[in-house]
């Protein structure tokens, strides 16, 4: 099977229209500065996500690959919490 890859527009499209992929790719490039050993950046873009989206993933914490949040609003991942691969977050869930 070959999966399409969205175009660059499409995906900067995305980022701009729907709140949760805003919150999840803040929350990638956190994970990206705290790897890079840049602790404060990781802060700084921990505080934008809970200011824009409503979403806070506190620095240590671990999140898989295939995050999904389609309701982003009130969710809070602590210090030292692992989510697993392919979580969605909807409106009701936990």
């Amino acid at each position: 099977k070959t999966r399409l890859q969205p175009s660059l527009l499409r995906m900067l499209q995305m980022i701009v229209a729907f709140l949760g992929v805003q919150s999840v790719v803040l929350l990638r490039l956190q994970f990206a500065s705290q790897a890079a050993g840049h602790r404060r950046i990781a802060h700084v873009l921990s505080v934008v996500n809970v200011r824009l989206s409503g979403a806070e993933f506190v620095p240590d914490c671990t999140v898989g690959a295939g995050l999904v949040m389609r309701h982003p609003q009130g969710s809070v991942v602590r210090q030292g919490a692992v989510v697993g691969y392919d979580w969605t977050r909807e409106a009701d869930s936990g």
